[in-house]
C-alpha cells in the first residue's frame, strides 16, 4: 500500500480524489490538508466511504498525524 497525504482534499476535486483513493486496491489516505475545513473528517464533507480521516489546518500537521510515503498538492497553482 501506498501511503498518500492529499493537500486540497476538502475542494471539489479533492472530494474527487478522495473517493478514487479509497476506491483504490494500492492506495490508502492517511492525512488530509484544507484550511477552510480544518477539524472536520473528510466523511463530514462528502469524501466518500471509508473517508474517516480528519483533515488538518497545514500540511505540518497532517505529515505528523500520519507518516506519508507521497504527498499530493491539489490546491492552487
Amino acid at each position: 500500500m501506498i501511503k498518500l497525504c492529499l493537500a486540497g482534499a476538502a475542494g471539489h476535486v479533492g472530494r474527487e480524489l478522495t473517493r478514487a483513493i479509497s476506491g483504490s486496491q494500492d492506495l490508502v489516505l492517511v492525512s488530509a490538508v484544507g484550511r477552510s475545513h480544518a477539524g472536520k473528517s473528510l466523511k463530514d464533507i462528502g469524501g466518500g466511504p471509508g473517508a474517516d480521516i480528519r483533515i488538518h489546518g497545514s500540511v505540518a500537521e497532517a505529515l505528523q498525524a500520519g507518516p506519508a510515503e507521497v504527498f499530493i498538492d491539489y490546491t492552487r497553482p
